[in-house]
């Protein structure tokens, strides 16, 4: 993002998204896979059962839940949703960032608005799974796969493999992603 229209453009596209995704956060029942992640993530605020998300394949985003219950206890429905829905805010700026990378600002904010207005990201970003958090790192990992097809630095190596390793921790199929850096290198840096 180079100049402030965009960045005005991305914050418009924030506000949208968390306008739809917070009105109502809690007026969906509770789905029967969110009980599972919201006990564990209760179980590890009190020291327990540390090693139960790891068994399942699932991690990063019940931690993540585990550290705002000692203040959300009484509305864990709600802070656990709405920590989803900060997943699901970085999913729709590395939707935009990408898409601003491969086709222009037009194509980034309308990929924004779609990501906005799909139903399946509606609903989903709003229950409080690991998918989202997962999604987050899936298009940070293109984002910074492109960076480095396309400019060679360390520190798109470094993230990387951050975002890989954080799409690992938050879903164990996060491990699809091993080959997304070298599929972005074999396609894109040969062009140059």
């Amino acid at each position: 993002m180079r100049s402030a229209s965009d960045r005005l453009a991305l914050a418009a596209l924030l506000s949208l998204y968390l306008a739809t995704r917070l009105v109502a956060l809690t007026s969906l029942p509770i789905f029967f896979d969110e009980t599972g992640h919201i006990r564990w993530a209760i179980w590890i605020s009190q020291g327990q059962k540390i090693e139960k998300p790891w068994q399942y394949g699932k991690g990063l985003p019940i931690f993540a839940n585990a550290l705002v219950f000692p203040w959300a206890r009484h509305h864990y429905l709600w802070a656990s949703r709405a920590l989803t829905v900060a997943f699901g805010a970085g999913t729709l700026v590395g939707t935009v960032l990408l898409a601003r990378r491969l086709g222009g600002r037009a194509a980034g904010d309308l990929a924004g608005l779609f990501y906005i207005a799909c139903p399946y990201a509606l609903f989903y970003d709003r229950l409080a799974l690991t998918d989202p958090a997962l999604g987050t790192f899936a298009v940070l990992l293109a984002v910074c796969s492109l960076d480095l097809a396309e400019k060679w630095r360390w520190r798109d190596r470094v993230a990387s493999g951050l975002a890989l390793a954080l799409g690992v921790f938050s879903k164990a199929l996060g491990a699809l992603l091993f080959f997304a850096p070298a599929v972005a290198v074999l396609t894109i840096a040969p062009r140059r």
